[in-house]
């Protein structure tokens, strides 16, 4: 969906990061939207790799009168993290419209703002800006996979366990799910086509995908959509709602993770997940393309 830019918006939300396409994204979402307050959340553990833009930010917005809210976040401490972020829009004025940059946003951030927007009632519409060119690796060195608090389904005793992602350019993060919860089965939902060298980067690397003796199912989907996904997600995964406990997680082309969350919303019995990585490629991404545009 491409974005009327005659229509305004009051608010931007943005999670700060190292990566040119950062700053640059939130300045286009300032001048198409005419917004006129910034949420800058910033996790404590990268705000020395992210010092530079958002200083940038801040300098920016003061130029063009645009007020910034800085707001500090912890990405090893999801619970402070959740507290913080409620705590901090719900005293924000409800009026108007609220535009969420998921560019660089960690997904389970992402999801923790979409909710706390979503129960207060806001209007939200979201972008993500592609790169132009990316690296051969985004992450490695995964942790342990978490539930994300708030959105951690109903676990039905005596129902085995449904692993359903939708895959990226790392593959410790899936090892690290389906490890951790070593489902009975397993659904990859790969995207389609070979942007930023898809097909060796992504489907080559998860092709015949089996740990523990299963065998994963492949499902094409294309996240750059209108929907980014979610008609097949939702097809593939509505017979199992019944029979499984459903755990899914996006480690794909960051729009996934918004079908993801329309699905476990729809489906409160959904578990989402989130499997942090412990180093992060620097150099992952070059320049800024363009912005993939949508509504909740």
């Amino acid at each position: 969906m491409n974005r009327a830019e005659t229509t305004k918006v009051d608010k931007v939300i943005c999670l700060a990061s190292w990566e040119p396409r950062f700053l640059e994204g939130v300045k286009k979402d300032i001048e198409s939207t005419g917004a006129k307050e910034c949420f800058l959340f910033f996790t404590e553990e990268f705000e020395g790799k992210s010092k530079a833009n958002i200083a940038g930010l801040e300098e920016y917005c003061e130029k063009n009168k645009v007020k910034v809210i800085k707001i500090a976040l912890l990405y090893q401490s999801p619970l402070i993290t959740r507290n913080t972020i409620v705590e901090t829009l719900k005293f924000s004025n409800r009026s108007g419209t609220i535009l969420v940059d998921i560019t660089t946003m960690t997904r389970e951030i992402m999801w923790l703002i979409l909710d706390a927007l979503t129960a207060i009632s806001f209007c939200v519409e979201y972008v993500y800006w592609k790169p132009q060119k990316t690296g051969e690796w985004t992450s490695k060195n995964s942790a342990r996979p978490r539930l994300v608090i708030g959105r951690a389904g109903i676990s039905e005793y005596g129902k085995p366990t449904l692993v359903a992602v939708t895959t990226g350019f790392d593959r410790s993060r899936l090892d690290q799910m389906v490890g951790y919860f070593e489902p009975e089965e397993t659904i990859l939902f790969l995207q389609d086509g070979n942007q930023f060298e898809n097909h060796k980067n992504n489907i080559q690397l998860h092709e015949g995908y089996g740990l523990g003796g299963i065998q994963a199912k492949e499902c094409a989907i294309d996240s750059y959509s209108d929907d980014h996904g979610f008609a097949i997600i939702s097809e593939v995964l509505n017979p199992y709602l019944k029979t499984h406990n459903i755990v899914i997680a996006s480690f794909g082309p960051k729009p996934s993770a918004i079908a993801l969350h329309e699905f476990a919303k729809n489906h409160p019995e959904v578990a989402l997940a989130y499997t942090p990585a412990l180093d992060f490629n620097r150099e992952y991404s070059d320049g800024i393309g363009e912005g993939v545009w949508g509504q909740l």
